[in-house]
């Protein structure tokens, strides 16, 4: 599904480092969310409000992510992060990174052999998705 509005995701990354900074345990699962709302759901992540819902339906206070969002408290974190990529010439999303003997990426929707590529040169096995046994 193509989504009906272009997000500003500014607030869903500070909302992002707020999650990273005080429920790390929920991170995967807000990034995930917010990634589902955006692509499947076609709901604005740049609204507070939708990143507040979000975050209580993971059990991530949402009170308190509502007064850091609308304070800007994760703004400078946010700019270090995306600095970080600019530095290395990361500058669209989404961007897949993989470490490996290096740093493999690569920019936008991909179809799965690139992922699997890359993922045969950092070593990977490839699993079936099941139960995580390798796939032959």
């Amino acid at each position: 599904m193509r989504p009906s509005v272009i997000a500003n995701s500014r607030l869903s990354l500070e909302a992002s480092e707020f999650v990273r900074e005080r429920a790390p345990e929920a991170f995967d699962r807000f990034h995930t969310a917010v990634f589902r709302a955006y692509f499947e759901q076609d709901r604005n992540i740049g609204d507070i409000e939708v990143l507040v819902a979000l975050a209580g339906e993971e059990g991530i206070d949402g009170a308190a992510l509502r007064e850091a969002l609308t304070e800007r408290r994760h703004v400078l974190a946010v700019d270090e992060r995306i600095q970080w990529a600019g530095e290395r010439g990361i500058s669209s999303t989404p961007f897949f990174l993989f470490a490996g003997d290096r740093l493999y990426g690569f920019p936008g929707a991909q179809e799965y052999p690139v992922f699997e590529s890359v993922m045969q040169r950092i070593g990977i096995a490839r699993h079936d998705g099941a139960g995580g046994t390798p796939a032959p």
